[in-house]
Formats: C-alpha cells, structure tokens, sequence
C-alpha cells in the first residue's frame, strides 16, 4: 500500500504536463520506495528491488487505469492498483500529504523492521504509518498512563465498545486494551495524547483493526448497539 501511494501521488503531481514523469523522478521515487523501513534490510539492499524500471511500470499501471488517459498505459493493472485510485485519484491534497507522512514515518530509524504475526489486517494508510499506530499502542508509558486516568476517573477498566469488565466478568483485572485513535496519516505530525487512546477489550480491539478503513471506538460501539436492539 505504501508505495501504490507514493507511486499514484508522483503521477497525480505530473498531470499539469501531461503526466509527463521525467527519469529522474522515477529515479527518486525508486530511492525512496527502497529507504521504506517496511521491509528488511537486506530486501532494499537487493539492487533489482523496486528499481527504476519497476516504478515505471507502477506508473504505467496508474496511466492504464486513469480514463483521462486511455489507452496509453499499462493493462495488467493489480487490484490493489485500482482500489487505489479508486480511493485517492479524487483527493490529491490529501493523497500528497499521505505520501509525505509515510516517507517521514517509513523511513524513520526507530521504525520496527518485522512486523508483528497477529497484525494481519493490513491499513488503507500503508504500512509504516500502520506499525507506528500498533508501536504507540503498545507504549507500557502511556498504556500505563491512560489507565490511571481511566481507573482513577470511573474506579473500573471497561471497554468503552462494549462495556466488558474483565474483573466483573472473570475476577481478573487490566484485561484491556489501549487503542490510538488518531487517523493514520497524521501520525507523523502529531504528539499523543492521553485523549487520543481508547480502552477497548481483545476483541473489540481486533474487531477495530478489521474494518478497512479502521473505524472509531464510537463507531463500533453504534455497531454494537444496532445489533443489540
């Protein structure tokens, strides 16, 4: 996802001249796709990895789907390539400052390489800005912090979804979660703040992450109340 967006916001940017993508661009974006701490180091050590010659058909990929261009580009477009656009074709500004907080997040030194096994939902936003989110999520410091206000303000842990107090319901306390609720894209940009986390139990945590795109622990408490009633 990461480079799809960082991909379709260089050939958004070049529409003034006909999408016209000069070599050196193609070259820069080769760098910075290859810089992404997403994968392994010695995946974007590989000369052949996301080199120029793949971006440019990335690229193509884009002019074969964009009906202002018919014709002229790549076929054989992926999925994932049309559900893109589908998403963000209409939305440069923001599509462009996405791009932006994934190089600045992505290629951050204190980005974890590995990804965590239980993480397999994916993130509309990309990857990188996806690992940070799950990385201040698991910050002992602020889960530490929010419960405190949390215990201290209502004397219980319950999910703000659906309620579930783990010491009513099992005799055992803490079992909760901490969730970010600040939209993935301006992770990069932004300072977290006890406000800014949701207690949520297991479940409803996982049930958060499924929704593509993540929806708020508001939402799906609605969710929960609709098919409740």
């Amino acid at each position: 996802m990461d480079e799809r967006v960082l991909a379709l916001d260089l050939y958004l940017r070049t529409r003034e001249r006909g999408y016209s993508v000069t070599t050196a661009e193609v070259e820069t974006l080769s760098e910075e796709m290859r810089s992404l701490r997403i994968w392994p180091s010695e995946v974007r050590q590989n000369p052949k990895f996301r080199n120029a010659d793949g971006v440019g058909l990335k690229l193509a990929n884009f002019a074969g789907i964009d009906p202002a261009h018919a014709g002229k580009g790549m076929p054989n477009w992926s999925k994932g390539d049309e559900e893109t656009w589908a998403k963000w074709a209409h939305r440069p500004n923001e599509l462009h400052e996405l791009a932006l907080r994934i190089l600045e997040v992505g290629t951050s030194e204190d980005l974890v390489e590995d990804p965590d096994p239980e993480d397999d939902f994916g993130a509309d936003e990309g990857d990188a800005l996806y690992r940070k989110h799950r990385r201040l999520e698991r910050s002992r410091a602020l889960v530490k912090k929010k419960k405190k206000q949390v215990l201290a303000a209502t004397g219980a842990l319950a999910c703000e979804v659906c309620g579930f107090d783990s010491k009513v319901a099992y005799g055992i306390e803490w079992v909760i979660d901490v969730h970010h609720t600040v939209p993935l894209h301006v992770l990069g940009k932004s300072n977290t703040r006890l406000s800014d986390l949701a207690l949520v139990c297991p479940t409803c945590h996982r049930s958060i992450h499924a929704h593509k795109p993540f929806i708020t622990p508001a939402e799906l408490r609605l969710k929960v109340q609709t098919t409740s009633d």
